[in-house]
């Protein structure tokens, strides 16, 4: 290997142009810390944004497919009786019918709860 230096060495015209682009010093830390900012602030920005729109178009899209509202009144004011359904009867068990434990005769059961106990008693 000789020696040469760097001035005998050819550099193609490209790389020449290409390194009259980079700045001859770096850029300084606080710079750097301030430009991660503010692309950090973009960002944020952007999905604050995108979430937004998300939520706008979960609130109207529903209302878009529904259609138009109708009006509450039928057509036919006097429906006949055979179309109306039957009202439903609702049956409830009475909560405070108590049931004695199995093998328990009702008789041993007390006539008052007690709360000191657990369940009570």
């Amino acid at each position: 290997m000789t020696n040469q230096s760097t001035e005998d060495v050819a550099v193609p015209d490209a790389l020449r142009r290409a390194a009259a682009g980079v700045p001859a010093d770096p850029p300084a830390l606080d710079e750097a810390h301030r430009r991660h900012r503010k692309r950090q602030l973009q960002r944020s920005f952007v999905a604050l944004a995108g979430v937004g729109v998300l939520v706008a178009a979960s609130i109207v899209t529903p209302r878009l497919l529904a259609g138009p509202v109708e009006s509450a009144t039928p057509a036919d004011p006097t429906p006949s009786r055979a179309a109306t359904p039957p009202p439903q009867r609702l049956l409830l068990k009475p909560a405070w019918v108590v049931r004695a434990p199995g093998g328990t005769d009702v008789s041993e059961l007390p006539d008052h709860p007690d709360p000191a106990q657990p369940n009570y008693g």
